[in-house]
């Protein structure tokens, strides 16, 4: 098992020593990108919101290569605050968790666990089914 400063996602810059946030580094292609994308879903929702994850949904069940994968959970990521205020979408949060997100946990690739972390950070908790004994219970905080 891998030590868990492995799927921390943090640059420290050579020049000043202090810990740069990936998006805050606007000539990342992947900030662009999710900079764009919140954007385009919190002015557009009800046109781009659903579409997105259909397409994210669409991708992930695929099961491509680990690079597509990546975008995909990175786009669902960015899409994670947006999916816990839409009640249709939270509902699924969890069954989108554990379908796709918790296996990334245990890829050989650092970087496929490290995108998964702020998914789980940014749903903040979520509630688990025990479809066995017909209960439900949620827990808030770190998943």
């Amino acid at each position: 098992m891998l030590p868990p400063i492995d799927s921390l996602s943090v640059d420290f810059s050579a020049n000043t020593g202090s810990v740069i946030d990936e998006y805050e580094n606007y000539s990342s292609p992947v900030a662009a990108a999710t900079t764009f994308l919140c954007q385009l879903v919190s002015s557009r929702t009800k046109v781009t919101f659903l579409s997105i994850l259909g397409f994210v949904d669409g991708v992930l069940d695929a099961r491509p290569a680990s690079p597509q994968r990546f975008g995909a959970l990175n786009m669902l990521s960015a899409l994670a605050p947006f999916a816990m205020r839409h009640p249709d979408v939270k509902r699924k949060m969890e069954d989108v968790t554990m379908k796709y997100v918790f296996p990334e946990f245990t890829s050989h690739e650092g970087y496929m666990r490290a995108v998964v972390s702020p998914f789980l950070l940014s749903v903040g908790g979520f509630c688990r089914s025990n479809k066995h004994a017909g209960k439900r219970s949620c827990r808030r905080g770190s998943a």
